[in-house]
């Protein structure tokens, strides 16, 4: 009976000790433990933090210029086609008109056949009373058609200026912050450097908790927008080296209705991009996306890479890959033309083919 008491007193206090070691949580640092690893790189450190938060408030002010541009583009692309179908049909009207005036000279009508060639005789021919006295409805309802089209055109065409004038603003502020972008990337990787090794990790350590304290955040949001969990993608890397930056931008607004489906990471011109997991590349070129690859990986997630400035050495169509293997560098083709440079990085659970999902808890846990 004792004997029987003791192994059920032993049994609850391993399952207690149990409870208590997995709610334990993991190791952490604090501010402070940082501070003093990096008691020798102080100057180094301040430089970094002060350059690290300046462009994180420079890519979310790039992304906010970047969607005005998108819709503005987007809208000037509708405008331009209405434009020029009204420009169609107002040569469709001109030519039944001179067609129509052509057939009255023919019945024997007021109208003069020197009109119908000379300079601007079209509009004296369609505003000039024996061609109005001789039209019959069908003529008069195309005429008015026609000036209808011409008023419309005016307005179109001053609304067309005035877009332009708004685009022309917007990709100014669009390359000013792309340059500040540009520089503080250079400041944020020479500071990096002068850390000593301790500071490094340290830093690196703590950065990575606070990231994944807000991935954790992050990820209670429904949908595609909480991502997909650490076990989904397994050995997962970062795709650009360090340092690079980004936000949680999923969502953000894009031209036609549309929405942001991916993280774009931002680094030097250049910067070195690789594989996050083993699987087979595809080469993409053209489009929004410009120069791109389409990472498949073996354990069924697709990757996307856009805006690359180029493929590395080596790298084919449909060629299989090794995780952390250098397959691109950082760019600004297709619509990132005029930005910061940067890597728009999408997460595909299932294959290219099903719906992407928000990549920045995954970067966050490993960037």
């Amino acid at each position: 009976m004792l004997r029987s008491v003791a192994a059920r007193t032993l049994l609850a206090l391993i399952l207690l000790t149990s409870l208590v070691l997995s709610a334990a949580p993991a190791a952490s640092i604090t501010k402070s433990e940082v501070d003093e690893a990096c008691a020798n790189s102080q100057a180094a450190k301040g430089v970094l933090d002060e350059a690290q938060a300046q462009l994180d408030s420079a890519t979310a002010a790039h992304q906010d210029a970047y969607w005005k541009r998108d819709e503005v583009s987007y809208k000037q692309l509708g405008l331009r086609a209405t434009i020029e179908s009204h420009i169609e049909e107002i040569d469709e009207i001109r030519d039944r008109v001179v067609e129509r005036a052509v057939d009255m000279y023919m019945a024997g009508g007021a109208v003069q056949p020197g009109m119908l060639f000379s300079a601007g005789s079209v509009e004296d021919v369609i505003t000039g009373q024996a061609y109005l006295d001789a039209a019959t409805k069908d003529d008069v309802l195309a005429l008015e058609r026609l000036e209808a089209l011409k008023a419309t055109l005016d307005e179109l065409q001053v609304e067309f200026a005035a877009q332009k004038a708004e685009l022309d603003v917007i990709e100014a502020e669009l390359a000013s912050i792309a340059q500040d972008q540009l520089r503080l990337v250079e400041q944020v990787s020479t500071a990096f450097n002068e850390l000593d090794a301790d500071c490094r990790v340290a830093r690196e350590e703590y950065r990575k908790q606070l990231a994944r304290e807000a991935a954790l955040k992050a990820a209670r949001a429904s949908g595609g927008a909480g991502g997909v969990s650490a076990e989904a993608t397994p050995g997962f890397i970062c795709p650009m080296p360090a340092p690079v930056s980004f936000i949680n931008d999923w969502g953000f607004p894009r031209s036609g209705g549309r929405t942001h489906k991916g993280t774009d990471i931002f680094a030097a011109y250049g910067h070195s991009v690789v594989a996050v997991a083993n699987g087979t590349i595809r080469l993409r070129s053209g489009g929004l996306g410009g120069t791109s690859i389409w990472l498949h990986a073996d354990y069924g997630v697709s990757f996307y890479y856009a805006h690359l400035s180029g493929y590395a050495a080596g790298v084919g169509d449909g060629m299989s890959v090794t995780i952390g293997q250098l397959i691109g560098y950082n760019g600004d083709t297709g619509n990132a033309r005029g930005g910061a440079p940067h890597v728009h990085f999408q997460i595909h659970p299932g294959g290219s083919s099903r719906p992407a999902v928000n990549p920045y808890q995954t970067l966050s846990r490993n960037c």
